[in-house]
Formats: C-alpha cells, sequence, structure tokens
C-alpha cells in the first residue's frame, strides 16, 4: 500500500475508535469506498479491540501490550536468533466486524482435513496423530529438493488467520526456533499456506513414552534419576531462551533407542493459552493443551506462570518414575473436584507407597527433593530447574542436598559415607595420633592449661559467632518479613563481636581472626543497606574494627602476608563507605593507606602468586575509588595496572580461583571507561575476556546471584557496543541474553533491589534496539510485532524507573530514557505502515 495512504487510515481510525464498538463497521465502511483501506483500518480497529494499548499509553497493570500476563521473569523477549522462513504471507482479513473476546480464537475452530497422502505446503501427510483446539497434527514427510524428513504436521485454526493473532503467532514460533538442543525436538517450519491455514513443523522423534521406558527396563532409581537429569538439561536450555513447556509429562518426553530423552511440544502450548475463562481456570480448557495431572496448582486456577509451574511438573514426572504412582489420583473425579485436588491436597511421602526394597532409597532425601518440588506455592518450590538438578546430583554424588536440614551431623554423616575409607583410615591415624600425644604432653599440658583453655574457649565462640553471621543470615535472607530478625540478629551479632574483643584485650593471637570476622559482619551489613536502616553506618563501624585489630597483627608481624591482604580489602571498604556517606576526607586517607598496604605488598612478597593476586585485586579496588572521585584518568591507570598484573599471572598458570573475580570486574570496569571513550575495539576485547572468565566460574557456582549481575552486566555492555557500530539486529540479541540473565538474578532473590533495577534499565535497552530496527523495517507482521513487544518493554520498564528514581539518582537517567522511548513509540505506532 502506497506510504502516503496512511494518513488518511490513522484519520479514519482515529475517528472510529472513539466510537461505540457496534457502530465502527458500518461507519468506516460508509466513510470510504477504497476496498484495502477499510480492511486496513477495520484490521487495526480489530487490534485495538483485542488491546486497547496497542495505541493508548499503557495504563492497566499486569497486562502487557499483546494480552500476555507477564510473569514474575519478566516479559517475553525478542528473538535473536531467525526463525523458519515463513512458506506464505498472513493476507489481509475480510472485513468483518469484530468478533466477541471469547470467540477469538473459537474453541469449535475449523481445520483442513487431510487424507493420508494429501499434500499440504511441502508435506505429505502420512496419518492423523490427534487434534484438539489447536489443530490437527500429522506424522508427514517434506518433500522437494530432494529432503524427506520425517516431520509432525500441527494445522492450526483458520480462525488464527487475523493480523492481530499472526503478530502472537509469528513472535512466538520465534522463541521456539531458537530452541537448538539435542535432547529437545527442532520447530522445522512455519508459515501460512495459500488457503490461509496456519502450521507448524516440527522434527519427529520415534522413541517410547519415558514412564514405559524405564517400567520396560526395570531401571533402579539412580538410573532413573540420571535419565531425569538430561531432561533438567533440556528444560534448562528452554528456561534460558524464555521458553516454557507447560506440558511436561510423559506423552511429550520418550526416550530413543539409544536411551536418550527428547522434549517433545516444547512451548506450543503457549500458543494456545487464550482460551476464554470458564470461571474453572484451565478447567475449562482442552484437554489436549496440557495434562492434567502434571499440571501445577497455579496452572490449573488459570494464574501467569513461570519456570516454577515446568519445576512442579517435573516433581510430578520424577514422582511417577520412582514411585509408579501418581502423586494426586484425579481419575474420574470432576473438574471441580480434580482442581481442589491438584491445589489443596498434599502428596504421600514417595517413600511411604513403595514397597520395602525401594522405601530405603527414596527415604530421607529423595523424599524431600520430591516434596519441595511439589510445593503449592510457587515461591517455596525449587527457584529453577538448575536448583532442582543440583540436588539430584548431589544425592547421586552423596552430597548433601539443599532441602534437607542442613546439621553438621548430617554434612558429617554424608562426608563420611562418600569416603568410607578414607575416613577409616584417618581416625585410626588420629587414635595413634592422640595416644602419642596424650602420653608426651601430659606435663606440658598441665601447665599450660590455664592459658589455652582461654583461647581455645574465645576461638570457639569465634567459631560460632562466624556460624551465627554467615549461614544462619543467609538462610533466612530471602524469607518474607525477615527484616526484622535480620537486623536483631546482626545487632546481636555485632554485641557479641564487641564483647570477643574487649575479652580478647591484647592477645594478638587471635587478633587476626577478629579482623576477618569483623570484615565478614560488616559485608553482611552494607548488603543489608537497602533494606534495613543504619545498616551502611553499622558496616562501616565493623570495617574500622577489622582495621584495628589487621593493623595490631601487622605490627606485631610487619611481614605477615595475611595481616596485609585483610587490610587491603578492609581499607577499600572504608574508603567507599565513607565516600557514599559524604566523607571525602575519610574516604581520601582510607585510599592512601590502602596504596600503601598494596605497594608494601609487592615489595615485601614479589614472588608469591597469593600475595600478587591481592596486589592486583587491590588495584583493581583502587580503581573503583577513583572512579567514585570521578578521576577517570587516575582510575584507568590502576585499573590498567591491575589487569597488567592479572595478565602476568595468567600467563604463569597462578591465579589463585579467589581472585579469577576481581580479574573479570578489573575488565569490565576499564571497559566501562574506554566506552564513554568510544575506544569500542578494546572495550569489546575486556569485556569478551571478563565474559569467559564469568562463565567458567558460573559453571562452577550456578547459584551466584552476585555473578549472574556481572555477567548480565558484560552482555549488556557488548550490546551497547554493537548498537554504536550500527549493529542493532545484533544489540537487539545481546540485550535479550542479558535480559535472561538479569531476570534470572532477579527470580533467585526477588527483593534484590539491584537486579530489579538492572531489569529495568536492560529493558530499555532492548526497546530503543526494537524502535531502531522498526524504523528501518519494511512493512508486515515483523514491524508490528516489534512495536508491541517494544511497548510491552517500556510498560514494564516504567514503574521501576520511576519507584527507584526516589531512592537513586542514578536511575534518573532511566525515567528520562522512559520517557523518551514513549514518545518515539507513539510516534512510530502513528505512522506504522
Amino acid at each position: 500500500m502506497d506510504r502516503n495512504n496512511w494518513g488518511r487510515i490513522n484519520e479514519l481510525f482515529e475517528a472510529a475508535r472513539r466510537l461505540p464498538v457496534e457502530e465502527r463497521e458500518a461507519w468506516v465502511r460508509g466513510a470510504t469506498s477504497d476496498e484495502r483501506t477499510r480492511a486496513e483500518v477495520l484490521s487495526l480497529l480489530h487490534a485495538h479491540e483485542d488491546d486497547p494499548w496497542f495505541v493508548d499509553e499503557p495504563s492497566r497493570p499486569g497486562v502487557t501490550p499483546s494480552g500476555f500476563r507477564p510473569t514474575p521473569s519478566g516479559s517475553r523477549a525478542t528473538p535473536s536468533a531467525p526463525r523458519p522462513a515463513p512458506r506464505g504471507s498472513w493476507p489481509t482479513p475480510p472485513a468483518l466486524g469484530p468478533a466477541p473476546p471469547a470467540s477469538r480464537p473459537a474453541l469449535q475452530a475449523r481445520f483442513a482435513e487431510l487424507p493420508a497422502g494429501s499434500l499440504f505446503a511441502s508435506y505429505r501427510t502420512v496419518r492423523e496423530i490427534g487434534r484438539g483446539s489447536m489443530g490437527v497434527v500429522y506424522e508427514a514427510v517434506g518433500e522437494g529438493q530432494g529432503l524427506h524428513q520425517r516431520v509432525t504436521l500441527r494445522l492450526l485454526p483458520r480462525e488464527w488467520n487475523t493480523l492481530a493473532l499472526a503478530d502472537r503467532f509469528f513472535a512466538e514460533s520465534d522463541l521456539l526456533a531458537r530452541l537448538d538442543h539435542p535432547w529437545i525436538a527442532r520447530l522445522v517450519d512455519v508459515g501460512v499456506a495459500e488457503d490461509g491455514t496456519p502450521y507448524l513443523v516440527m522434527e519427529q522423534v520415534s522413541g517410547e513414552a519415558i514412564d514405559t521406558w524405564c517400567r520396560d527396563r526395570h531401571l533402579d532409581e539412580r538410573d532413573r534419576v540420571t535419565l531425569v537429569l538430561r531432561v533438567c538439561a533440556a528444560l534448562e536450555h528452554a528456561h534460558q531462551r524464555l521458553v516454557l513447556h507447560r506440558d511436561l509429562s510423559p506423552r511429550n518426553i520418550v526416550v530413543t533407542a539409544d536411551g536418550q530423552p527428547a522434549l517433545l511440544n516444547c512451548g506450543i502450548a503457549t500458543l494456545g493459552i487464550d482460551e476464554p475463562d470458564t470461571g474453572e481456570g484451565l478447567m475449562g480448557a482442552d484437554p489436549s493443551l496440557f495434562t492434567i495431572g502434571y499440571a501445577s496448582p497455579e496452572q490449573i486456577r488459570g494464574e501467569p506462570l513461570t519456570t516454577a509451574s515446568d519445576v512442579y511438573s517435573l516433581g510430578v514426572l520424577l514422582y511417577v518414575l520412582l514411585t509408579d504412582h501418581p502423586p494426586y489420583a484425579v481419575g474420574g473425579l470432576s473438574p471441580r473436584q480434580m482442581r481442589d485436588t491438584i491445589c489443596q491436597a498434599e502428596p504421600e511421602r514417595p517413600s511411604r507407597i513403595v514397597a520395602a526394597p525401594r522405601r530405603r532409597v527414596l527415604a530421607n532425601e529423595l523424599d524431600h527433593v520430591l516434596l519441595k518440588a511439589l510445593r503449592k506455592d510457587p515461591n517455596t518450590r525449587y527457584h529453577s530447574v538448575t536448583a532442582l538438578a543440583a540436588d539430584l546430583r548431589a544425592w547421586l554424588d552423596g552430597r548433601p542436598v539443599s532441602s534437607w536440614p542442613a546439621t553438621p551431623w548430617y554434612r558429617a554423616r554424608k562426608f563420611v559415607h562418600r569416603h568410607k575409607a578414607a575416613a577409616i583410615a584417618v581416625a585410626a591415624v588420629v587414635l595413634v595420633m592422640a595416644g602419642a600425644a596424650a602420653a608426651i604432653g601430659w606435663q606440658a599440658y598441665q601447665t599450660r592449661l590455664g592459658l589455652k583453655h582461654a583461647e581455645g574457649r574465645l576461638r570457639e565462640v569465634l567459631r560460632s559467632s562466624r556460624l551465627l553471621q554467615l549461614e544462619l543470615h543467609d538462610a533466612i535472607r530471602g524469607l518474607p518479613g525477615s527484616t526484622a530478625a535480620r537486623q536483631l540478629l546482626l545487632g546481636r551479632a555485632a554485641e557479641t563481636m564487641d564483647a570477643l574483643a574487649k575479652d580478647a584485650g591484647d592477645n594478638r593471637a587471635i587478633g587476626l581472626e577478629l579482623a576477618e570476622d569483623y570484615l565478614s559482619l560488616g559485608h553482611l551489613q552494607e548488603s543489608s543497606a537497602g533494606d534495613i536502616p543504619d545498616a551502611r553506618t553499622a558496616a562501616l563501624t565493623s570495617y574500622g574494627s577489622a582495621v584495628t585489630f589487621g593493623e595490631q597483627a601487622l605490627e606485631a608481624e610487619p611481614r605477615s602476608m595475611n595481616a596485609a591482604i585483610l587490610l587491603t580489602v578492609a581499607y577499600a571498604d572504608v574508603a567507599n563507605t565513607r565516600l557514599e556517606t559524604g566523607d571525602r576526607d575519610g574516604a581520601d586517607r582510607a585510599d592512601a593507606r590502602h596504596l600503601a598496604l598494596v605497594e608494601q605488598l609487592a615489595r615485601d612478597h614479589p614472588r608469591d602468586p597469593r600475595a600478587r593476586a591481592a596486589v592486583a585485586s587491590g588495584y583493581g579496588r583502587l580503581g573503583v575509588f577513583r572512579a567514585g572521585r570521578k578521576d577517570r584518568v587516575a582510575a584507568k591507570s590502576r585499573y590498567g595496572s591491575a589487569i597488567a598484573e592479572f595478565e602476568r599471572l595468567a600467563s604463569e598458570g597462578a591465579i589463585p580461583d579467589e581472585a579469577l573475580r576481581d580479574y573479570s570486574r578489573a575488565q569490565q570496569q576499564l571497559g566501562a571507561i574506554l566506552l564513554q571513550d568510544d575506544v569500542l575495539d578494546e572495550a569489546e576485547r575486556l569485556y569478551l575476556s571478563a565474559q569467559a572468565i564469568e562463565k567458567d566460574l558460573a559453571a562452577r557456582r550456578p547459584q551466584d546471584p552476585a555473578l549472574r549481575h556481572e555477567m548480565a552486566g558484560s552482555v549488556n555492555a557488548l550490546a551497547l557496543i554493537a548498537g554504536r557500530r550500527g549493529d542493532v539486529a545484533k544489540a537487539e540479541a545481546l540485550w535479550t541474553q542479558a535480559l535472561a540473565a538479569m531476570q534470572a538474578a532477579l527470580a533467585a532473590d526477588p527483593k534484590d533491589t539491584r537486579a530489579l533495577a538492572g531489569v529495568a534499565d536492560i529493558r530499555m535497552s532492548l526497546a530503543r534496539a526494537l524502535l531502531d530496527l522498526v524504523e528501518v523495517s519494511p512493512p508486515g507482521p515483523s514491524r508490528r510485532a516489534r512495536l508491541r513487544e517494544a511497548g510491552a518493554l517500556i510498560a514494564l520498564a516504567a514503574p521501576v524507573a520511576r519507584g527507584a528514581a526516589a531512592s537513586s539518582a542514578a536511575q534518573q537517567d532511566t525515567v528520562a530514557e522512559v520517557e523518551r522511548q514513549t514518545a518515539r513509540l507513539r510516534r512510530l505506532m502513528v505512522q506504522r505502515r
């Protein structure tokens, strides 16, 4: 259509949408005789009726532009990988009046009927496999270009042939096309046939249902858990690409002849979730959309789904595989009874429903793992498939599982179980040495008893205090309403530490331990500064005590490497905390002492890898402080010194594992300055190097939330670099990846305000990239889909940015960006082709 005609189309649309719904079509037909103009105006009106925000400013909380309810982990991301090229196009819809919302798409849909041997698009049907509200499924063979691949051909309802649903269809199929995993059946093709029938083509995988496979081969519990771990790996791949399976059940998980699992129909149910609400949640929907016995309570109720829903379904599957019984008996029940059973009834402990020989295997750890995966509240389940898989691997390896209370006795028992021979040998040696020590050292013990008893008791209390600070605080940190308890706990810990310090007097033998514990307490206090009043002030006091005892230890032993290393960290914390609280003079004094200690370490221990790594880390922290003081030249110099020393250590293979994090951070921080200076090539090199280190660390520490922040930061910076170079498509792909990483951090800790702000920032960056693509994209569904996706991202980012701006000046920039991109979005919607 001639672009100049869009002014007329927009004029008619704006006038028509102000009329009552029932009068719009007749008015449009009388206002223009041009059939193509009339069809476009009616198409826009239908889209507007489906989603009024399509043009208006978002005002409905909880609803995104395409009618999707956003999950806690965020909005859909625009796919970065190319989807299979459609073999047809969405024709202009007929000029029909808007159908009632409950009938689009209709439950009684009309499907193409294809006898065996029929040719559809480039596929010849073999047999019909099944049918439901989402269409008819055939086994077929691909023809043309010498290809004869067996596939599964799904014909979707013809009622989906509208522009509004086209955007949805192609956007969702874009996500599915990005799934590329050996244990997931791939999306092969997607398109619209000449008769207007939308279709999807999936790779066909031959095999047996996973429950049948395990039962027929009499697999033991370990083999069944190992097989489920492979399913977890495939599901993790899908979740990382923002795809939920929604129907994890034996009918969608087969095992091939070589013993490998395959996920079928991954994400396909997403295309059919807009069924009309019957008042029964999903109980009134077509059962072909999901398997009732494996659906989560929130799925049964028709609520927004997160990865926790797939975790629940995976828990049901594992329960069935390990017990040969479902956790609930729903056969023969009415829909209402099924709903009540799944949403309210608690499953029986698995070990209680199996025969005696298997009971011992399931009791304890596996019982706890399964029951945690099946909790009714998604917030109390495993937060991800990765976490569930970690516990299953721990069970296989004989290590403690996270769902079992982590008592010292439990951990000791698991350790001895894993290392029986070594434990027996060590016990024998300890007994012999204990006997010898008792005989030889009795006299000396008697003379030193008083002093050693006091020092030993002090060390014991120190260890208890450390346990209280680290383990108990972390255990309750994620619990709702735990702020007051954490504040009390940290206050008591500080009082205990002060009492211990007073009892120690000038006993320098434990001075360094006191310094370490004060430093640890300060880090806990500072990490709570966002939700506990005066936590930063308390942290500064703890850092000061760490400095006091560390300096005493260094005075007693001037060349003590341990004391010097601890003090470099403590002074860096003091300097940065004082700078944040406005005490610039105090910050500068701490920074000067920090620099002197780093230089002293370099002089006193020039060949020790641990000391050299501490020097490199120290220069990195010095750079952070100079950057905070807006001294970019000094910051670049110190970051450069840090990276140079780390590179020398790396060339020697001598970087300690605990220093790798500081290495990647120094590269990120210098890269950020170079990015501001538009030195793109060097910035990109640094971020790619940092990203490689982060990926290696993430493989070892998948649950580290701070590491997720840093990984998302590297990807975000690489996206900015791509955008600066004009490669908007690459920037879009990278921002989508960064958003997934930051959303994973937020899912792990929904109260993490830094992750929440990070998600908002990346959403805005991704929205900007999408709008850049819109400005250069040709007419068609892809352009409209990008407009909708950008609008959704802006709508989700706006409230977070405005809320954060009240407490963070840095977020003012994001608020301004929200306003700029909102204005740009409106302009592009009015001008859309």
